[in-house]
């Protein structure tokens, strides 16, 4: 994830698109996680025997198209949460470095 300023070879670090891309990338871990608690809530519901009503518009009790599955469709946001948040890191890591040795180039 080397940024340099685009169009030109010059080999400087290009700070503001390396914080974007990982604002972007803690932005969407956050989604998932959000939309993963939300599916959590949901299911305890589920399991309590209360009635969850239909949250969808397709007329039928599920509210999802993957209704039938849902601890399915938790694991899955679970595990793209978790692969969100290590390429996250993976880009703090990257500017991090980026950083170190574009300051031991300018000295």
């Amino acid at each position: 994830m080397s940024r340099h300023s685009p169009g030109s070879d010059d080999p400087r670090f290009d700070v503001v698109s390396a914080v974007d891309d990982l604002r972007q990338l803690v932005a969407r871990a956050d989604a998932m996680a959000s939309a993963a608690e939300d599916l959590f809530d949901r299911l305890t519901w589920d399991c309590d025997g209360s009635d969850n009503t239909d949250t969808g518009d397709d007329g039928d009790d599920h509210g999802d198209d993957d209704g039938d599955r849902p601890l399915e469709r938790l694991a899955h946001l679970m595990g793209a949460t978790a692969e969100a948040v290590r390429a996250a890191a993976r880009a703090g890591d990257q500017i991090a470095a980026d950083l170190v040795q574009y300051r031991e180039g300018s000295s």
